[in-house]
Parts: structure tokens; C-alpha cells; sequence
């Protein structure tokens, strides 16, 4: 069986100030827009006191269709988000 290429970058974890959050959307902004990766798919899996935050920022990033926020997770939902993705 051929193992497929990652097609995704994810988070994974608390979301609140220095976890890093901001940095993957922007590596997602630039991944996208700059250098034409344009099927990218973010996966944003946590919760936390900045989760609104996270929200406006990915509304003003220009890739809000490309971000997938999770919120709290199961384990289920986690395995799937990354099984083709980077974990950043």
C-alpha cells in the first residue's frame, strides 16, 4: 500500500498565549498564498481562553476556507486530522 504525501499542517494543543497558535496560521498565509500551496488543509485542534482569538485571526488571514478548527477534540477526530498532516 502507498502511503500518501502529507496534505495538511496541524495544532495541536492549548490555546492560549506562546503555544504558537499565531505562527501556524501565519506559516499557513504563506504557505498558501505566497508559494501555491493552495489545497493546504490547517488543522487546528485544542481550546483554550484565546480560542476567539484564533477565530478573528484566521477570519483576517484571507485563508478562513482552508482552516479547519476543531476545538476540543476526541480521539477519533485527532487520528483523522493527522493522518496526512505535518504536526507543527
Amino acid at each position: 500500500q502507498k502511503t500518501q504525501p502529507p496534505n495538511g499542517i496541524a495544532f495541536l494543543g492549548r490555546l492560549v498565549g506562546g503555544k504558537g497558535w499565531e505562527t501556524v496560521i501565519d506559516v499557513a498565509v504563506e504557505l498558501i498564498t505566497k508559494r501555491g500551496f493552495d489545497d493546504l488543509v490547517v488543522h487546528v485542534l485544542g481550546d483554550g481562553p484565546e480560542s476567539e482569538l484564533l477565530r478573528l485571526y484566521v477570519q483576517a488571514s484571507g485563508i478562513a476556507s482552508s482552516v479547519q478548527i476543531h476545538g476540543h477534540a476526541h480521539v477519533a477526530t485527532i487520528r483523522s486530522a493527522l493522518e496526512r498532516s505535518v504536526l507543527v
